[in-house]
């Protein structure tokens, strides 16, 4: 496979130190050597265990070769995240994957970084931002009128009265549709296939060797919504 092809990829590589066999599992969606060049260059504010492994034992005595490829960066971040799961490299400080999930910090750093103030503390915002700030507010409606409050206030006692009933209100339709279902169970039916009566859909569902859950396709035959049942046709008693 061509570098050309490869710079559609997503690569995930591996790191190790040859001093004391300690290994970074990483991913990039740049061009693998470019990575190599970013991990070996001394000249950075990086202040990982990796770089600053780098640094301790020297760029020549760490070995970067890639793993494999993944057609989305996507899956890169998957694979990534499981090798790190299953091999517990040394050099990682997060689970993988985008962001800092699974990162660990030290006493000393949360103590800094309580420590330190806002670098916004005390300081005044610039005139540019203000004015921006304004112009995003221009239209807003920020205070509410009489009519809205009692409009807000309707809406809540509504929904405190819907909270307090047991269930959710059914509508015409729904109670008709369970009114059909419960009165099917108990309704004589007739199989004019066989010319047998039962006493309802249930019964003649176990007749067919169906469940009785499968009443309500009987039902449907007997209601004109089906032509027929596992080649059988059914009908009310009372229609006969």
């Amino acid at each position: 496979m061509t570098n050309d092809c490869l710079s559609n990829f997503s690569t995930i590589y591996k790191v190790t130190n040859l001093i004391n066999e300690k290994f970074y599992i990483g991913i990039t969606s740049r061009k693998f050597i470019k990575r190599v060049y970013e991990h070996r260059e001394l000249k950075t504010t990086d202040t990982s265990l990796l770089k600053r492994a780098i640094k301790k034992y020297g760029k020549e005595n760490f070995k970067f070769e890639p793993l494999w490829y993944c057609q989305s960066f996507k899956d890169a971040m998957y694979e990534e995240r499981r090798l790190i799961r299953i091999l517990r490299p040394e050099y990682n400080l997060t689970l993988g994957g985008e962001g800092t999930l699974g990162r660990k910090l030290t006493q000393e750093q949360i103590k800094r970084r309580g420590e330190s103030p806002s670098p916004l503390k005390g300081k005044k915002r610039p005139i540019w931002v203000i004015k921006k700030m304004s112009e995003a507010l221009k239209g807003r409606k920020l205070n509410l009128t009489n009519e809205q409050r009692e409009k807000r206030r309707q809406q809540a006692a509504l929904m405190r009265e819907k909270k307090k009933k047991l269930g959710r209100p059914y509508s015409e339709k729904c109670r008709e549709w369970a009114k059909k279902l419960a009165l099917s169970r108990i309704k004589p039916v007739v199989c004019t296939t066989n010319g047998l009566v039962f006493d309802s859909t249930k019964e003649a569902a176990r007749y067919i060797g169906k469940p009785d859950k499968r009443y309500k396709a009987i039902w449907r035959v007997c209601d004109g919504e089906r032509a027929s049942y596992c080649g059988f046709k059914f009908e009310w008693e009372s229609a006969s």
